[in-house]
């Protein structure tokens, strides 16, 4: 059987299949870099300081529907991983249409992910994800700017066509795929107490979550509440007070919602430290204690948020 080296520079045994039937003729632009060339690329985070949705210098801001989403394979560039084995990187900008929501979230895959995240969504969807292309391996010629591109293009359509499936854009499979890593790092830094070092994977999860699942997910409101708790256990009252604000804003009209009290508490708190009105969020509280008397909180906002992420099956 033949021993042929697969995208990444290792042995696998595989047919020779072209993947240029998968080109496409998408618009956009796309760069090159081999990592020991001065060739400028994209940065692969983005600022946590403006997220989507928001105005800068005012609270957060979300609005009820979620933007059309695109996917843009925005440079590929060679990564030596010794002096022997290298593979491409691709970074993948997640872009929504969404008012205010201009800034790309951005992430660095490579081939075998994307390899991995097809064969996962096989086996769980396998009906949905008959007739999906996916871009085959290749004997020779992986690192050219020709092949590069075409890959490029090919993951655009597999991440838009997979996309448009809503068991799968929903799935857990997709979210490992794009913010999975960066949440288990941050849960890891929440579990050892290193709150500063959690909060700018916080951000970039929660950017993802609201392009890939919209305000309405309860992944998106979990991640809004751990930076909550982040800021407030860093002293960050302005910050902690917005994100507050903003968790309410998700949260709406849904009384039993398990965030709801720790977060009217703690805003109520934060609005008298800042000098804010607090009446709004005294009443709520106080029709919700009358309602239940058993509102009270035996644990703080962080230790609710630690154990719905460590249910997530990432």
């Amino acid at each position: 059987m033949n021993q042929q080296l697969n995208s990444e520079g290792t042995a696998n045994e595989l047919s020779l299949v072209d993947d240029t039937d998968l080109s496409g003729s998408l618009g956009g632009t796309l760069s090159f870099s081999d990592e020991n060339d001065k060739t400028d690329s994209l940065p692969l985070t983005t600022s946590p300081s403006l997220l989507p949705g928001t105005a800068k210098d005012s609270n957060p801001k979300l609005s009820n529907a979620r933007g059309r989403v695109t996917f843009e394979i925005v440079s590929a560039q060679i990564v030596r991983d010794g002096s022997r084995s290298k593979h491409v990187a691709y970074s993948v900008a997640v872009v929504s249409n969404m008012p205010l929501d201009a800034t790309p979230a951005i992430v660095e895959k490579r081939y075998s992910e994307f390899e991995k995240l097809h064969s996962a969504l096989k086996r769980k969807f396998p009906e949905r994800m008959q007739g999906v292309a996916f871009p085959k391996k290749r004997v020779a010629g992986n690192f050219t700017q020709e092949t590069m591109a075409i890959r490029s293009r090919a993951f655009e359509q597999y991440l838009s066509h997979i996309y448009s499936i809503d068991h799968i854009q929903q799935s857990v499979d997709l979210a490992n795929f794009f913010y999975g890593d960066d949440l288990k790092q941050a849960f890891s830094y929440l579990s050892k107490g290193e709150y500063t070092e959690s909060l700018p994977l916080l951000h970039s999860v929660f950017n993802l979550q609201l392009k890939l699942l919209g305000n309405q997910h309860p992944r998106v409101l979990t991640t809004v509440c751990a930076v909550v708790a982040v800021y407030n256990e860093t002293e960050q009252e302005i910050m902690a007070q917005k994100y507050a604000e903003m968790g309410l804003q998700l949260i709406g009209l849904d009384d039993e919602n398990c965030y709801l009290v720790h977060l009217l508490e703690l805003n109520i708190r934060l609005c008298w430290t800042l000098g804010k009105d607090k009446r709004d969020l005294e009443a709520r509280l106080s029709e919700i204690q009358t309602k239940n008397a058993k509102v009270a909180q035996s644990e703080k906002l962080l230790d609710l948020v630690m154990q719905k992420i460590g249910r997530f099956t990432f």
